[in-house]
């Protein structure tokens, strides 16, 4: 049996915030295809290690690799859905429709593999289908609460169908029956 490609590789990552040592000497692989949850308390560096693992931050020491390139210089984002923990003020305020910001996320994509507007358009809408959005599609983004703009965020890292998919918090703001949801589309995904 052929083993799966490593999609992250973590090799003695350690990370500080000036002089504070959040993370110390972190190995971790995750192969495409599995599923990897980081549990800990508030402030244990679960979200740290997670901008590491997408170069939004370079690590102290060690290397973070995504699918054998080093994080910070990795330009293949099509290959990876993020999520991150807390979505930015610009896009809360972000003066567009739902169905704009989910299918404005698929442009490199669409670019590089020439897709055209209406078969984008199509995996837009079924982006949203998949996490019960699709009623929603006309809204504009500051008008959704807390977790619909969640469920949005995860639509736009599911529509490019990513190898990867990173989430960090990714049900905060969710009710029950949402979360509960969503853990099923991540399975499925």
């Amino acid at each position: 049996m052929q083993e799966s490609q490593i999609a992250v590789s973590l090799q003695d990552v350690s990370f500080s915030y000036k002089k504070t040592r959040v993370l110390s000497d972190v190995n971790l692989d995750v192969h495409q295809g599995e599923i990897c949850a980081l549990i800990g308390d508030n402030g244990a560096g679960k979200s740290t290690l997670s901008r590491i693992v997408v170069g939004e931050l370079e690590p102290t020491s060690g290397k973070s690799l995504l699918f054998g390139t080093s994080s910070t210089r990795f330009k293949d984002w099509e290959r990876v859905g993020y999520v991150p923990q807390l979505p930015s003020e610009s896009v809360n305020r972000f003066p567009a429709s739902v169905v704009e910001l989910v299918d404005a996320s698929q442009y490199a994509r669409a670019k590089k593999v020439k897709m055209s507007a209406k078969e984008r358009r199509e995996r837009t809408l079924e982006a949203l289908d998949l996490v019960g959005m699709t009623d929603f599609s006309t809204r504009i983004i500051r008008e959704l609460s807390g977790g619909q703009l969640q469920r949005v965020r995860l639509a736009c890292a599911l529509v490019g169908n990513p190898s990867l998919l990173i989430l960090d918090e990714p049900t905060t703001g969710l009710d029950k029956e949402s979360r509960n949801h969503f853990y099923s589309l991540v399975r499925e995904a």
